[in-house]
C-alpha cells in the first residue's frame, strides 16, 4: 500500500506547475518555523505571567511579614513609653502605627486581581486600624499617669486578644502566601521544562523540515534543469530550421515591432540581426502604410482578421535602399496572455524578372511569327501543346492561329502528319535541330524544328517554321525535264538553283539564329535582298524593285521595333548614378543631336531647373517627345516651345508644338505599344516611343498627359521629381 502511495503520489508532484512545486517548498520551512516560534511565544508569554505571579506573591509575603513586624514594633513602643515616658518611644510608634497603614494599602493593591486575598487583607486591614485604636487608648491613659505609677496601670483585656488574632490572621496569610509560592515556582519550572522540550522538537522539525524542502528543491532543480536541456535543444532544432529555410521569418509584438529575425530575412533586407530589434515591419516596405503603427498593424491582418494565413504582394526595401518585389503572409500565436505575429517574407525579385522575360520573350516570338513571310511559326511546350501559332502560312494549312492555341499535335494534325512530327518534336525538346520536308496535302513544306532555350541555356520550349516550297519544288522539276532540250535554260536552271540553294542556307541560318538573336535574322533578309537584286538586276521588273524596297523598309522597321522593345523593357531596371542635371544644357544637346530642319524652331523657355537625379531616363523623355514634335510637324514654319513649372516637390514640363494635333479619342492611345495615328508607310514609326516616356515618368512617380485638339496642335505634360535623391531616402 505505501509503494502504491508514494507512485501515486510522484506524478500528483509533477503535475503541479512549477510556481506551486516553488511556494510548495518555500512553505515547508517557513511553516516549520513559525509553528516553533508560535508555541514557543505562547510558552514564555505564560512563563511570564507565572514569574510575574512569583514577584508578586514574594512583594505580599514580604509586606505581610514588614506588617506583623510593624505591629510587634508598636505595641513594643507603647510599652516602653508607658514605663519611661521617653519622646523616643512615642516617635517609633507613630512611625509604626503610620507604616501599618501605608503598609495595608500596599497589600490592598498587591492583591486587587485575587479575590479571595483581597478578601482577607481587608480583614486584616480592619483588625489593624482596631489594633492601632486601642494602642491610641492605651496611649492616652499613660499620658495621664505619672511615670512612677504606671505599672499600677491595668492595660485593656481586649486589646491583647485583638493582637492575638491579628497575628494569628497575618502569619496565616504569609504561610498561605508561601504555599502560593511554592506552587508558583514548581508551575515556572514545569513550564521552563516544557518550553525546553518545545524548543528541542521545534529544532528537530525545522532540520526535518528543511531536509524535506532540500530534497524537493534538489528534485525541482533537476527536473528545471532537464527542462531547460530540452529547451535549449529544442531551440538549436528551430533555429536550424529557421536559418536553413529560404523564407525571411520574423516575428512580431501585437504593435508590428520586430522582435527576432532568421538568416533568410537578413540576407533579403541586409540587416544584421540587433539591427531588426525594435524596428516596425512597415520600415522593411517601400512604402508607409500609415504613421500610426498600431493602425499599421491592423491593416496588414485586416479588421477583422481575414488577411492571415494570405500570401499578400508589395515592395521591400533593402537596408541600401534598393526596392525589390516582395511576398509575405502573417500568421498570429498566443504566448501565455502574450500575443505575437510572425511574418514569411519572400524575395521575388527572381521570379518576376524571369516571368517578365518570359513575357518579352513570347511576344517578341508573337511578332516575328505574324510577319513571317510564305510561312508560319508554331511554339510548343514539353507536352507538344501549342502556346503560339502565327504566320500568313496558316490559312494555307487551313489553320486559325487562335483555334490551335492550347491544342496539342494530334489535336491539330492529321494522324499521319502527326506521326512524322512527334520524333522531331521530341528532338527538339532534347536540344536537337531537326530540318525535313513534309508533304501536306497537296503542298510541301520545309519544316525546322529547334529548340528553346532560355538565359540559363535550359530548353523550355520548341519551335516549328514552316515554308511553302511546293513552287520551288515544281520549278526544280520543270528545269530538270526541260533541261535536255534547251541548253539555254541550263543555265538559268543552274543560277536559279544556286538561288535556292542560297536561299535554303540562309533559311538554316535563320533559323538556327532566331532561338538566340532576333536581330540577325533581320539583318540577313536585309542583305540577302540585296544580294538578290544585285545578282538578278537585269530581270528585275519595277513592281519587283518596289517589293524589294517593302521589304528592306519592313526589315528596317522590325529592327527599330526590337530595339524600342528592349528599350522599353529596361525601363526601370537600368538604374544609373543621381548626378546634378541642368535640364536647359540638357534639352539643348538633345536638339543639337536631333538636328531639326531650318523649317522648325524650337524654343527653349527659361526657368529651366537643375536637379539631382539619373540623366538617362529624362534625356531619353525630351529625346522622344522633341523627336516626335519634329517628326509630325506638318507647318511650314513649325514652332516647338519647351517649359518648366515648379510645383514644389516636383517639376512639370511641357512640350507644345503647333502639328496638327490629336483628337481627343486618341490621347490614351498613343501611349500604347506599337499604336500609330500616321501609317507607317507616310512617317517611319515604330509605334513605341510614348509608351517608353510613359513607363520612364511613371517609374519616377510622374504622370504624363498630353493636351490637344484635331488642327490645333499638341502640348505633353509630364511630371519630374524636383529631387530624385531626397525622394528615395
Amino acid at each position: 500500500m505505501a509503494v502504491y502511495t508514494n507512485q501515486s503520489a510522484r506524478p500528483i508532484w509533477s503535475e503541479l506547475a512549477v510556481r506551486r512545486r516553488g511556494v510548495l517548498i518555500i512553505a515547508i520551512p517557513i511553516t516549520c518555523l513559525i509553528i516553533p516560534l508560535v508555541g514557543f511565544g505562547l510558552l514564555q508569554r505564560s512563563t511570564l505571567q507565572t514569574q510575574a505571579y512569583i514577584k508578586q506573591t514574594q512583594s505580599v509575603r514580604f509586606e505581610a511579614n514588614t506588617l506583623l513586624a510593624e505591629l510587634t514594633k508598636a505595641q513594643s513602643s507603647i510599652r516602653a513609653y508607658g514605663l519611661t515616658k521617653r519622646p523616643e518611644d512615642l516617635e517609633l510608634y507613630q512611625e509604626s502605627a503610620t507604616k501599618l497603614l501605608e503598609i495595608t494599602d500596599k497589600l490592598d493593591a498587591l492583591v486587587e486581581d485575587d479575590p479571595e486575598q483581597l478578601e482577607r487583607i481587608r480583614q486584616i486591614q480592619q483588625l489593624t486600624e482596631q489594633q492601632l485604636l486601642i494602642l491610641d487608648k492605651n496611649l492616652a491613659q499613660y499620658r495621664l499617669i505619672t511615670p512612677g505609677a504606671a505599672a499600677t496601670v491595668e492595660l485593656n483585656p481586649s486589646s491583647r486578644e485583638l493582637s492575638d488574632t491579628l497575628r494569628s490572621q497575618i502569619e496565616q496569610f504569609s504561610t498561605e502566601t508561601r504555599q502560593q509560592l511554592d506552587i508558583r515556582r514548581e508551575t515556572l519550572e514545569y513550564q521552563q521544562g516544557i518550553t525546553t522540550l518545545v524548543l528541542a522538537a521545534s529544532a528537530v522539525i525545522g532540520i526535518l523540515g528543511s531536509l524535506a524542502a532540500l530534497y524537493l528543491f534538489d528534485r525541482l532543480d533537476q527536473e528545471l534543469s532537464r527542462r531547460a536541456g530540452y529547451l535549449r535543444e529544442s531551440h538549436l532544432r528551430t533555429q536550424a530550421v529557421l536559418d536553413n529555410v529560404v523564407d525571411g521569418i520574423l516575428t512580431l509584438d501585437r504593435r508590428g515591432y520586430i522582435e527576432s529575425a532568421n538568416a533568410a530575412a537578413e540576407r533579403i533586407f541586409g540587416y544584421e540581426s540587433a539591427e531588426f530589434q525594435s524596428k516596425h515591419l512597415q520600415r522593411l516596405m517601400a512604402e508607409r502604410i500609415t504613421e500610426d503603427s498600431g493602425e499599421a498593424m491592423s491593416n496588414l491582418v485586416g479588421s477583422d482578421r481575414h488577411k492571415l494565413r494570405r500570401q499578400q504582394a508589395t515592395l521591400g526595401r533593402h537596408k541600401d535602399g534598393h526596392i525589390f518585389p516582395m511576398e509575405f503572409a502573417i500568421s498570429e500565436m498566443r504566448l501565455d496572455n502574450e500575443r505575437l505575429f510572425i511574418a514569411i517574407l519572400r524575395d521575388i525579385t527572381e521570379r518576376e524578372e524571369s516571368e517578365a522575360a518570359l513575357r518579352k520573350s513570347e511576344e517578341l516570338y508573337r511578332t516575328l511569327a505574324k510577319n513571317f513571310p510564305n510561312g508560319a511559326v508554331f511554339l510548343f511546350d514539353h507536352n507538344l501543346r501549342y502556346t503560339i501559332a502565327e504566320g500568313m502560312g496558316l490559312t494555307a494549312l487551313g489553320l486559325e492561329s487562335e483555334a490551335i492555341a492550347k491544342k496539342t499535335l494530334w489535336e491539330t494534325f492529321p494522324p499521319e502528319t502527326s506521326a512524322i512530327l512527334e520524333p522531331t518534336y521530341r528532338d527538339a525538346l532534347a536540344g536537337k535541330t531537326t530540318v525535313t520536308e513534309v508533304p501536306l496535302g497537296e503542298q510541301i513544306y520545309r519544316l525546322h524544328v529547334l529548340p528553346v532555350k532560355n538565359e540559363r541555356r535550359k530548353v523550355f520550349a520548341g519551335m516549328m517554321m514552316t515554308q511553302d516550297i511546293t513552287s520551288i519544288k515544281r520549278n526544280e522539276e520543270a528545269l530538270r525535264q526541260r533541261a535536255d532540250e534547251r541548253a539555254r535554260m541550263a543555265a538559268i536552271l543552274a543560277q536559279t538553283t544556286s538561288i535556292l540553294e542560297n536561299r535554303n542556307t540562309e533559311l538554316d541560318q535563320f533559323a538556327y539564329i532566331v532561338s538566340h538573336d532576333l536581330k540577325a535574322p533581320l539583318r540577313a533578309i536585309a542583305n540577302l535582298s540585296g544580294w538578290i537584286e544585285e545578282d538578278i538586276g537585269a530581270h528585275l521588273t519595277e513592281d519587283t524593285k518596289h517589293q524589294m524596297d517593302l521589304l528592306r523598309g519592313r526589315v528596317h522597321r522590325m529592327e527599330s521595333m526590337i530595339d524600342a522593345l528592349l528599350q522599353y523593357s529596361r525601363v526601370g531596371r537600368l538604374k544609373t548614378d543621381t548626378v546634378p542635371v541642368d535640364v536647359e544644357q540638357l534639352v539643348t544637346e538633345i536638339i543639337d543631336y536631333l538636328a531639326p530642319p531650318p523649317e522648325v524652331t524650337v524654343k527653349v523657355m527659361p526657368g529651366m531647373p537643375t536637379l539631382m537625379t539619373e540623366r538617362l531616363p529624362l534625356e531619353q523623355v525630351f529625346s522622344n517627345l522633341i523627336s516626335n514634335a519634329v517628326k509630325h510637324n506638318d507647318k511650314p514654319n513649325g514652332e516647338i516651345a519647351i517649359a518648366a513649372t515648379d510645383l514644389g516637390d516636383r517639376y512639370e514640363f511641357s512640350v507644345a508644338d503647333n502639328g496638327p494635333g490629336i483628337a481627343p479619342e486618341y490621347h490614351e492611345k498613343v501611349f500604347v505599344m506599337f499604336q500609330t495615328l500616321v501609317p507607317r508607310d507616310r512617317v517611319e514609326n515604330t509605334g513605341v516611343g510614348l509608351a517608353i516616356v510613359k513607363k520612364i515618368v511613371e517609374d519616377k512617380r510622374g504622370t504624363i498627359y498630353l493636351e490637344s485638339q484635331l488642327g490645333q496642335g499638341t502640348t505633353f505634360r509630364f511630371t519630374w521629381p524636383a529631387d530624385v535623391k531626397e525622394r528615395s531616402e
